[in-house]
């Protein structure tokens, strides 16, 4: 039976579930910066929030792009150290962020309610955004563009538009799915794509986007999710379920992991012909190795919902989900034997002075650590459940010995966190602060 088959059932399915993990997902995320040595994903933003993010944009080891609710852009340029804020014009949810090359980029979204669709194009590498006008009404869930002239969108209720001349003009192409949600387009080469969507609906092109013919995925679950390494072996992730072809969707067959899968699976991506990556709700990072045939379940201490995933390579990859949710590997989840860098970054929290600090008493904290070699840090102070608070200091370090000092001015009494980290390191201290 269908579990997904409106976008409103699905917004209905997300409240509840809401309100359900709030206070788990509070408790994972928070102290998650002292379970950072046991995990090959690890939370780079652990401050929880209210906003949900949907999808995640690789360019490289140090940089990265996440998009989600109430038209919510931010990025890191320093290995996921900090995230800053850039304007998007929209308060629209924004599903789904896909790059052509490092500069021009593409952010499709709109309304959950509907009516209210939304295309942002950016030409500066995402520093500013500016809307496409699609003439539709319909929200869009995917993006894809060929070229800077030629693209896709799909969406609610059957929704394909396509554009030969960047924008300017949108032609409507009905790809069979009827009132049926297509959730993801994948174009493994220029003239073969698929898109897949809700009752099990999977269709294939071989025209570029002229037209397609539909595929028999021979299950009536929600699909949410398609991946191609080639225009042959590719994969599904749905609601409850993983198909897998490797003849370009002549045959979909279910594939299974090494453990029950009762959760929606909402993204799947291939970084080679061999391994593919999976994410889901309720913390699901699962990882295959052998063209999705099997599967197996990473650990990353946390129960968050998670939309996406992306990868720079084999090893760098970012996750994003619920309450802002970002996870990060430098291994590519354990799959891939971790690189030794030329000089390896690792960092010591030698001192914090005076501890406890009184306000009465003391003007300034004495914050004394050390690094094996230069590279980008952050000190950040966060409250006990690891809320941040202020940041102290973030910049590139040179390697030796370092103290900052800081002035807690206006801090109210209590326990503190205080945090130094690196785009791949942690380390947490207390810090308790008295009248």
């Amino acid at each position: 039976m269908e579990k997904v088959p409106t976008i409103s059932t699905r917004l209905n399915i997300e409240w509840k579930m809401k309100k359900t993990v709030l206070a788990f997902v509070l408790l994972q995320i928070s102290s998650a910066p002292l379970l950072t040595a046991q995990f090959h994903w690890r939370v780079v933003n652990p401050s929880p929030s209210d906003t949900a993010l949907y999808s995640v944009h690789v360019f490289d080891a140090e940089n990265a792009i996440v998009v989600g609710d109430t038209g919510t852009i931010k990025r890191t340029t320093d290995g996921g150290i900090s995230w800053r804020t850039i304007p998007s014009g929209t308060k629209v949810r924004l599903s789904k962020v896909r790059f052509l090359n490092p500069s021009i980029g593409f952010i499709a979204g709109g309304n959950p309610d509907g009516n209210q669709p939304l295309l942002l194009k950016t030409t500066d590498g995402g520093e500013t955004w500016r809307e496409i006008d699609t003439k539709g009404n319909r929200v869009f869930f995917d993006v894809w563009f060929h070229s800077e002239d030629t693209g896709f969108v799909v969406g609610q209720h059957g929704i394909m538009r396509a554009t030969m001349d960047g924008g300017k003009t949108w032609a409507s192409i009905d790809a069979g799915f009827n009132e049926n949600n297509i959730f993801s387009i994948h174009f493994p080469s220029r003239r073969i794509g698929y898109i897949c969507g809700n009752a099990g609906s999977v269709a294939k092109t071989t025209t570029g986007g002229t037209s397609w013919h539909k595929q028999s995925s021979w299950k009536n679950n929600a699909l949410f999710s398609v991946s191609f390494a080639n225009d042959s072996v590719g994969i599904i992730a749905g609601d409850g379920v993983i198909l897998g072809t490797t003849n370009g969707g002549k045959e979909w067959e279910a594939r299974f992991a090494d453990f029950p899968i009762t959760s929606p699976l909402m993204h799947a991506v291939h970084v080679d012909p061999s391994t593919a990556y999976i994410v889901g709700w309720f913390g699901y990072i699962i990882a295959s190795r052998d063209s999705g045939k099997s599967w197996q379940l990473q650990e990353w201490g946390g129960s968050s919902l998670l939309e996406e995933l992306g990868f720079y390579g084999k090893r760098v990859g970012y996750a994003v989900g619920w309450e802002g949710t970002i996870l990060k590997t430098m291994d590519g989840g354990g799959l891939v034997a971790r690189e030794v860098d030329p000089a390896p970054f690792a960092i010591n929290l030698r001192a914090l002075y005076p501890n406890p600090l009184s306000l009465g008493t003391h003007r300034s904290v004495r914050v004394e650590f050390s690094l094996s070699s230069s590279g980008n840090a952050a000190v950040d102070l966060l409250d006990v459940l690891g809320r941040p608070v202020r940041r102290i200091a973030a910049q590139r370090f040179s390697q030796g010995t370092h103290i900052v000092p800081w002035e807690p001015s206006e801090l109210p009494p209590g326990v503190y966190r205080l945090r130094l980290s690196s785009a791949s390191h942690s380390i947490v201290r207390p810090l308790v602060v008295v009248r």
